[in-house]
């Protein structure tokens, strides 16, 4: 990989270029692009830079393009204060989050495709502006959405800070219509931020539950997160 052993944002341009031109083959892009995994640092320029992966349209390279540049800004968001303001990386983020559209829908399996990767993409990112927020809450608020779609958005949220407002998802797991899968899912990523008044809120949810498979696993979870707490207090 041009950037492997020098990452600058002059070596990870070539290293697009080689790939948004199709001079390497799918096998070689995929390996580069697993290699941007693992920058040490990221620049605003390198960012930059990588963002324009996300314009790569070969199917067989298009996943590993669009998770490439999710971690890379994760990487910039890491090291700078500035993240959720920086106009660049909010730019890469609302292209990388375009194709849920305003509701999150997914009509066919080609847009169930397209949402979980780009679900998938997001999480990496961990980049929560308020809009993409607010779209992920529809993803997952959805009665159309099949589980699996609903289980990603909750899932997206999982390198989010904890000031990042989880109200749609405490109603989702609240919610005894729903599926016990997405519910679940929607209790971890309530716990990722385990409030006293969180857990309070969910013991009180608990004593109403009435779906075995959702009662069971929050219990055995709480049970093991008291266990462990209380050995590191």
């Amino acid at each position: 990989m041009p950037c492997r052993l020098s990452p600058t944002a002059a070596s990870l341009e070539l290293t697009r270029d080689l790939i948004l031109n199709e001079e390497v083959s799918p096998r070689v892009a995929n390996t580069w692009l697993m290699a941007l995994n693992f920058i040490p640092s990221v620049d605003q320029a390198m960012m930059e830079t990588a963002g324009g992966l996300l314009q790569v349209r070969q199917p067989a390279v298009r996943t590993r393009a669009r998770l490439a540049v999710g971690a890379v800004l994760h990487q910039y968001c890491r090291q700078h204060a500035d993240c959720q303001t920086n106009h660049v990386a909010l730019e890469i983020m609302a292209e990388m989050a375009r194709p849920l559209g305003d509701s999150c829908r997914a009509d066919t399996e080609q847009d169930e495709k397209q949402l979980l990767l780009t679900l998938r993409s997001i999480g990496n990112a961990g980049l929560s502006p308020p809009g993409v927020v607010n779209t992920l809450n529809e993803c997952f608020l959805s009665r159309d959405n099949p589980a699996r779609v609903k289980v990603s958005a909750i899932e997206a949220f999982r390198r989010f800070s904890c000031r990042v407002h989880r109200d749609a998802m405490r109603a989702v797991f609240r919610d005894l219509a729903e599926d016990s899968e997405v519910r679940i899912a929607a209790y971890l990523g309530l716990m990722r931020c385990p409030s006293h008044q969180e857990i309070g809120l969910v013991r009180a949810a608990l004593e109403q539950e009435q779906v075995n498979q959702v009662g069971s696993f929050v219990w055995t979870h709480l049970s093991n997160y008291r266990r462990r707490h209380l050995r590191t207090s």
